[in-house]
């Protein structure tokens, strides 16, 4: 009788386990293929190495030239101040 009890203890816990783990993985997957309702993005160029990407990943300088990261932007400010 003890060793009945103990299986059955042992199934709920292995299913209830399963149960979990199929939930959260499928959560995952529905949070993945939500598709974007933001639609398209347009393109910017960087204004010192010429790399494409979203406008919304763009950083911007004073006058609204865009650029890929900070580093590209501070050497075309510094580049700006030598002349």
């Amino acid at each position: 009788m003890r060793t009945l009890l103990l299986l059955l203890i042992g199934a709920l816990v292995w299913w209830l386990g399963r149960l979990a783990g199929r939930s959260s993985s499928a959560l995952t997957l529905r949070t993945r293929a939500k598709p974007s309702a933001a639609g398209p993005q347009t393109l910017v160029a960087c204004a010192h190495c010429g790399v494409q990407q979203p406008r919304s990943e763009a950083l911007f300088d004073a006058a609204g030239r865009p650029y890929c990261c900070a580093e590209h932007r501070d050497a075309a400010r510094r580049a700006s101040l030598k002349t």
